[in-house]
């Protein structure tokens, strides 16, 4: 009776999450925004496999996370529930948020600084690209590198400053994508806009990461979406765009964790790349819950809660290395990760809910109306074109990040946007943005 009392219970809160999506984005005129993406991380990391797993009555997962019971999923859907009601409450607080209504717009002199700087970015990826391979020892071992997929590894290089030009160069392909997508919407010249996606597209993808594919996606859809559109057309347009970077994101990872295998040399079971894209919609989608049920498990079973260790040791991010040797490379949610048991050499998604639970038991859902207020303020970067331009960039990773690894995640991105925002305030220096009529 439970069981399909709980089923019923997340088809409801599809709908109703459906719903308000739908009525803000009549309302507000944008289809892309903070709080339709963590919705649609609701409905697609939560409400969907939440449905699978209590009718399954388990969820396949990594052989060190032990046993998770499925009363563990059960206290996790309800109180995700109660989270995102929370985050909705908080996040409407003020009826409206305002948008501007004219399309984004740079002078002539400012598309040409930031034409230029582009330029100059792809020639530094370049040159770090040269710089990898040769650390690495040739093209095949670099690439051996990169599909092995090992986090806590990285490439040793030579001297310390080619290991500083590429920390650099890790920095400057969001920059890249950034300048690129706003060119690809608004440049003049259709060769040069098929030229600099073409070029920012290849690093996206040497990168090996899925996530910085589908974020470049959306940064080019939210910087189409602020032009004067009507909103049935958008709606069509972007929905329409939207499948196809689903399937490209679960093709590209399916052609990468083939590869994966070869390198491990684990490819007897004759897994093709649709049949890998289909195992990694498993494993994907779902993660979010399974991280809130494994802190649940955590607390249900007597474990003290960790009272805030892993958001203090954010702080350890502002140390550098330099001064403080011992530096511990993991910590953060890593910190609780691995005392649930993953190992170093991977990454398990947390989920905001669930480090706030593990951190501060079940009180640390009462501090979930802190990050609905944070969400209004990050939407509202879309008043002005250079803020705007900033929101494109940072969307994706910040929800996806926080709503995966929590505060960690947040305080990443929080401070790639600082770097970025200095960024594009180079390019346009205007203390009030020009806007075209």
């Amino acid at each position: 009776m439970i069981k399909f009392f709980l089923i019923i219970y997340s088809i409801i809160g599809i709908i109703i999450t459906v719903a308000v999506t739908m009525k803000s984005a009549k309302r507000s005129g944008k289809i892309i925004s903070i709080l339709s993406l963590i919705n649609l991380i609701y409905i697609m990391d939560v409400c969907l496999p939440a449905i699978l797993v209590i009718y399954d009555g388990e969820k396949e997962i990594p052989p060190y996370m032990g046993y998770i019971s499925i009363e563990s999923y059960y206290i996790a859907v309800l109180l995700h529930s109660l989270a995102i009601v929370l985050f909705w409450g908080f996040y409407f607080r003020k009826k409206n948020i305002y948008y501007q209504k004219k399309p984004l717009y740079l002078t002539t002199k400012q598309m040409k600084k930031a034409e230029r700087l582009l330029c100059c970015l792809i020639f530094i990826l370049i040159l770090g690209l040269i710089n990898d391979i040769n650390a690495s020892g040739g093209i095949i071992n670099y690439y051996n590198f990169k599909i092995a997929r090992i986090y806590a590894v990285a490439i040793s290089y030579p001297n310390v400053l080619r290991k500083i030009f590429n920390l650099i160069c890790e920095v400057l392909l969001t920059p890249a994508m950034i300048l690129s997508a706003f060119y690809i919407i608004k440049g003049d010249k259709n060769i040069k806009k098929i030229v600099y996606f073409s070029v920012v597209f290849f690093f996206v993808l040497i990168s090996f990461y899925r996530g910085t594919m589908i974020n470049y996606f959306f940064m080019l859809l939210i910087l189409y979406e602020e032009k004067e559109l009507k909103f049935n057309k958008k709606l069509r347009k972007i929905f329409s765009a939207g499948i196809i970077i689903v399937l490209a994101f679960f093709f590209y990872g399916g052609i990468r964790s083939v590869l994966t295998r070869q390198y491990w040399g684990t490819t007897d079971n004759g897994m093709g790349v649709i049949a890998s894209a289909v195992e990694l919609i498993k494993y994907t989608l779902g993660n979010t819950l399974l991280g809130t049920a494994r802190c649940v498990q955590y607390i249900t079973e007597g474990n003290p809660p960790f009272m805030g260790l892993s958001i203090f040791e954010l702080l350890y991010r502002f140390i550098p290395r330099a001064i403080w040797k011992t530096k511990p490379k993991l910590y953060g949610m890593q910190t609780i990760s691995m005392a649930m048991g993953t190992p170093e050499s991977t990454m398990d998604a947390l989920s905001l809910l669930g480090e706030l639970i593990v951190n501060f038991s079940w009180t640390g859902i009462l501090l979930i109306p802190i990050y609905g207020c944070l969400a209004k303020k990050f939407e509202e970067l879309r008043n002005d074109t250079l803020t705007c331009i900033l929101y494109a960039a940072m969307l994706f990773p910040l929800c996806t990040m926080s709503m995966w690894m929590g505060n960690t995640g947040m305080m990443t991105n929080i401070l790639n946007m600082i770097m970025y925002y200095l960024l594009l305030k180079f390019i346009i220096r205007k203390r009030k943005l020009k806007i075209s009529d």
